[in-house]
């Protein structure tokens, strides 16, 4: 018989609304939403761990509460701690007395967070003396909240020197510091000559630390010949905000005729010199540091154009217009030849010229970091003489939290690690105590990577290192572990970006075990030249984080591997959070990955670029640009969209708010995040992001839940978006919609000026968004999108689904956006109303031909589908499977089948009708997952994919397992019994 999804599943997912409620997770959240998005939200950053509660005011650095147990709901139950600082510095004190506040690159900062460790800062911090001067310094508080241990770190480092104007800063001996209204020229009669000619020169990027960003002097032109951009004849070059180098090149002259092109910041990093010349032979060529970066082909007149003589200007153009340009810039041996003719400049001032851009001289002698408890109990920090590699000076303070015993001394864990290429052939590790995250750090980078023995693919690269950890003392110890890859182990690999890493605890087996781990992520950088000079955690790097716990005298053994791209022969999934820390705007956001190849899909809760909160979208295995069939290279973004986009009565958009994360797996076989928290404050919601190991089409899982707590008056009401009027990427000039019964409805996508709906005829069923095209010209190639809607369950009978086209705006009507929502517009919500909505995000080729995966059942898959509709309708019937649980409790069908077994056994079974494909299934309760024996119809079953994930509130209201088993297991044929015995 078939068994009904039974309302228990409801009732589990509102408990995981309460994320406070899972006492193994720790969280890090904005109390009211994002301030810089959500009006007159306050600048209070919460963290809650099992043990305690953290409530910083980023705007003050006043600890506005500070105590064990949960964080109260009431802010008059807060419990405030004072926090003293102060530096000496050159002799004198300084003390705080202000913020830079927050902007892209300053203010506070998500550098880690997930299960274990919520690592943050505040940057920008302002220190002044008796007289009111302040120290110029890059100074920021730090905070690493364990989940039984708290650590802040005050850190101080100077800045640069402002470049001053003059013949005082060179390559050589002279040179000029120019720009913001300070220029150099180079008179038109110096182009006496017809023929051809070359502009040389050097060029000196000045350094922008975080602390002084809001005066960059970084932006803006460079060179310029004539007027502008505009003038006949005219070349030139501009430094734009991200770093990057922009040639200009108009022959002809008008608006119309100006051609750009990009030189990567990369390629001219600040604080060195770089040579940079332009050359007008038979073509012009743009020439960095001796090496070819550009080449513009230009006819003979327009070279002969190019040649005609005008004035040069450096640091800003001939007109002297100056708004918006901010470049100031070292510039020295200016060298124009035209014909026979030559215009030399060094800028030689008696040899009084710096190489290097001068810091200020900080003498630093003592750096005070205290905390005064409500209690009036006092902890001084212990200040650090020696500098780090970012050339900071720290200290750092262990807070003591009430009613918690401390946590013992890291010196008390003996670690051991060893990175192996085979059993025989190992290399030791280095092994140190962190002070800012107070943890044992373990540097993986010098680790070699390897093919894993189940590995079937020669892309499958894995780095598994062997750890040993010994508790020296009598009691119990948690130890705070990280292991990390650094720059040096991920730039270099070319099957290895960060992107598609994962890292996990395993058996001796080599199969993923329930020990949880947090993956930390970054690979943004700015343009400063050296460590001391850029943004602090800027750069590559991977950060697997786990607590351990270890008893009295105990010597614990452990294996963990780090996987790239694929694991066991298919792509590895992964989710991570990724800090942009060297990027900007540096809050939470999560990046998904199907392999290595790039982002899958990116989340940001807090929805603070775009205001939404599916951010880029990339399909997997197709060709990036037209005529490139490459899989390695990053697809193009077919991105943005939204969850619960709903407006209120005055059609003023409700916006998302105190959005906490819990990580439940990261992978490398399937991964589970939930996003939880309110929209305004009358409506709760929970969204589960779902991805499986399950071959090389990109499919996004997505079980979202909406609970009213109180009446609200709404005039739009959307459960799922593709594409948000702040954020579209792509649309389509055409759709269908179906389901399993019917045959597709094909609509043609409708300029008209109003919205669209199309009703699902039960509550599932399928739409496919196809003939995509880019917004905005480009030669990227689009993929089509598709929606599955599984299920959809509500209290309210006049609430069903429907397929909503609209604008994107009302300029641009013939861009529309696609929403999942009601039939009929919703007026109100009423206290009480919920509604559950299982669906899956597709991102299909936009032809059958552009895939360039191998996997073989995918690609047979496509032949006998050779259109997004057609394929989108045999994918949902896939997975309209039916299924009878013979022997166990069957919770859900979707987004995966979740099954308990009865009390007291080890055995399950179940009957899988009209399936073939990837099956995703979840055991709960079972003691040994380890000794599972898993047969399809009494055979074993090969090649079946197992991962240990974190049950939460959701399987701990079904069973008392601590942990939970997923299984991917291959279904080849129709109508399957699968059963898993016990030991």
């Amino acid at each position: 018989m078939n068994i009904r999804l039974p309302q228990l599943t409801a009732l589990l997912l509102m408990a995981t609304t309460i994320a406070a409620q899972d006492e193994k997770h720790a969280h890090s959240w904005w109390h009211d939403g994002f301030p810089g998005v959500v009006k007159d939200a306050p600048w209070w950053r919460c963290t809650e761990t099992p043990d305690y509660s953290l409530v910083v005011n980023t705007e003050t650095c006043e600890l506005l509460h500070l105590s064990s147990g949960l964080l109260p709901d009431n802010v008059e139950a807060w419990k405030p701690a004072t926090l003293q600082m102060q530096i000496i510095a050159n002799g004198e004190p300084y003390h705080l007395t202000g913020t830079s506040g927050w902007s892209k690159t300053s203010g506070p900062r998500m550098i880690s967070t997930g299960r274990f460790l919520q690592r943050e800062d505040i940057t920008g911090l302002t220190f002044t003396n008796a007289e009111g001067e302040p120290l110029p310094a890059d100074i920021r508080l730090e905070s690493a909240a364990w989940q039984d241990r708290l650590r802040l770190s005050l850190a101080c480092r100077p800045l640069p020197k402002p470049l001053s104007y003059g013949p005082s800063f060179g390559s050589r001996q002279g040179g000029q510091i120019v720009g913001t209204g300070h220029k150099e020229t180079i008179a038109a009669e110096n182009w006496q000559h017809r023929g051809a000619f070359s502009l040389d020169f050097q060029i000196y990027l000045p350094i922008a630390l975080a602390a002084d960003d809001k005066k960059p002097d970084n932006v803006g032109w460079i060179v310029c010949k004539g007027r502008n951009e505009q003038s006949k004849g005219h070349f030139g070059i501009v430094r734009r905000h991200n770093g990057d180098l922009q040639l200009t090149v108009n022959p002809q002259g008008g608006a119309e005729n100006v051609k750009r092109q990009v030189v990567p910041a990369r390629l001219v990093p600040a604080g060195k010199w770089h040579k940079i010349e332009i050359v007008a032979s038979q073509s012009l060529i743009f020439r960095i540091n001796g090496t070819d970066v550009i080449g513009q082909t230009l006819s003979k007149a327009e070279l002969r154009l190019l040649e005609k003589p005008d004035q040069l200007t450096f640091g800003g153009r001939g007109d002297g217009f100056v708004i918006g340009s901010k470049m100031r810039f070292g510039l020295d041996e200016v060298s124009l030849t035209k014909g026979q003719h030559q215009f030399y400049n060094s800028f030689d001032a008696d040899g009084f010229a710096a190489g290097v851009q001068p810091f200020h001289d900080l003498k630093i002698t003592d750096m005070i970091l205290s905390m005064t408890n409500g209690k009036g109990k006092k902890s001084t920090g212990t200040f650090d003489h020696t500098i780090t590699s970012w050339g900071e000076r720290m200290t750092s303070l262990d807070v003591p939290i009430a009613e918690l015993s401390k946590p013992a001394p890291l010196g008390s864990v003996a670690v051991k690690a060893k990175s192996f290429a085979s059993e025989t052939e190992k290399t030791t590790l280095p092994v140190t105590i962190d002070q800012a995250t107070s943890a044992l750090w373990i540097d993986a980078s010098t680790a070699p990577w390897q093919s894993h023995p189940n590995n079937h693919s020669p892309a499958d690269q894995t780095r598994p290192i062997e750890i040993s950890l010994t508790n020296k003392r009598d009691a119990e110890v948690t130890a705070p572990l990280v292991i990390e890859l650094s720059d040096q182990a991920l730039s270099k690999q070319g099957l290895s970006p960060v992107t598609g890493i994962v890292g996990f605890w395993e058996d001796e087996d080599g199969t993923p075990n329930a020990h949880p781990v947090q993956i930390s992520k970054n690979w943004h950088r700015s343009q400063s030249a050296t460590p001391a000079c850029a943004s602090v955690y800027e750069g590559v790097w991977c950060h697997a984080i786990s607590q351990i716990k270890l008893a009295p005298r105990e010597t614990k053994k452990l294996r963990f591997r780090f996987v790239a791209g694929n694991w066991q022969g298919k792509p590895a999934v992964s989710l991570s959070q990724l800090s942009l820390i060297g990027w900007g705007v540096n809050q939470r956001w999560d990046q998904a990955a199907l392999g290595a190849q790039g982002e899958t899909i990116c989340f940001e809760p807090d929805q603070i670029h775009r205001d939404a909160t599916i951010m880029d979208v990339r399909a997997f295995q197709v060709p990036a640009k037209s005529g490139i069939k490459d899989s390695a290279l990053w697809t193009p973004n077919v991105g943005g969209g939204d969850l619960w986009r709903i407006y209120d009565a005055e059609g003023a958009r409700i916006l998302h708010r105190g959005m906490r994360t819990t990580y439940r797996a990261h992978g490398p076989a399937f991964v589970e995040t939930v996003y939880s928290g309110f929209i305004g404050h009358a409506l709760q919601q929970t969204n589960r992001i779902i991805l499986f190991q399950e071959g090389e089409l990109a499919r996004i899982r997505f079980s979202l839940r909406l609970d009213v707590l109180e009446d609200t008056e709404v005039s739009r009401f959307a459960v799922f978006q593709l594409g948000s009027e702040d954020y579209a990427q792509v649309g389509s000039r055409s759709f269908a919609i179906g389901d399993s019964q019917e045959k597709p409805r094909v609509f043609q996508a409708s300029s008209a000026q109003k919205e669209l709906r199309f009703p699902f005829r039960r509550n599932k069923g399928y739409a496919c968004l196809t003939e995509s095209y880019f917004l905005k010209a480009s030669n990227n190639i689009p993929s089509d999108r598709a929606v599955l809607l599984h299920r959809w369950d509500s209290n309210r009978s006049d609430l069903s689904p429907a397929l909503i086209s609209r604008p994107l705006s009302d300029d641009e009507a013939h861009h529309r956006i696609f929403e999942i929502g009601s039939q009929r517009a919703i007026k109100k919500l009423t206290k009480g109303d919920f509604l559950e909505v299982d669906l899956d995000l597709l991102l299909l080729p936009s032809d059958v031909s552009q895939y360039l995966g191998d996997d073989a059942e995918l690609r047979q898959l496509l032949k006998d589908h050779p259109d997004s509709s057609a394929l989108t309708e045999a994918l949902f019937r896939r997975g309209s499977f039916k299924i009878v649980s013979h022997r166990g409790k069957l919770l859900q069908r979707h987004p995966f089948v979740h099954v308990v077994p009865k009390q007291g056994a080890q055995e399950l079974e179940i009957d899988v009708a009209d399936f073939v494909g990837m099956l995703p299934i979840r055991f709960s309760g079972l003691d040994d997952g380890e000794a599972l024996q898993i047969a399809i119809d009494g055979a074993v079953a090969d090649g079946v994919m197992r991962q240990w994930v974190d049950p939460g509130v959701l399987a701990k209201g079904a069973t008392d397992s601590g942990r939970d088993l997923m299984l991917l297991i291959q279904i080849e044929k129709k109508d399957r019994v699968v059963t898993v015995v016990g030991p």
